[in-house]
């Protein structure tokens, strides 16, 4: 398994991507799923992903500095 560096851009951040969640400290070296870009609520994508932290069974919303996605 190997990680990438945590991504300023969200380009290559897709749906179903696994994850280590980075940031906040209370869920930090935990692994999660990307569900999605997170949508404001004039329908247009923010900057935000929400990732299922599979570990607590939650959905936060973060930004891609927050997490690394898995390439395994």
């Amino acid at each position: 398994m190997s990680y990438s560096l945590p991504l300023e851009s969200s380009g290559n951040i897709k749906t179903g991507d696994k994850v280590i969640v980075i940031r906040p400290a209370y869920v930090a070296g935990m692994r999660g799923e990307v569900c999605g870009q997170e949508i404001l609520a004039d329908n247009k994508p923010s900057s935000r992903w929400l990732i299922l932290v599979t570990e607590m069974n939650l959905v936060l919303s973060l930004k891609p500095s927050e997490f690394q996605v898995i390439h395994e």
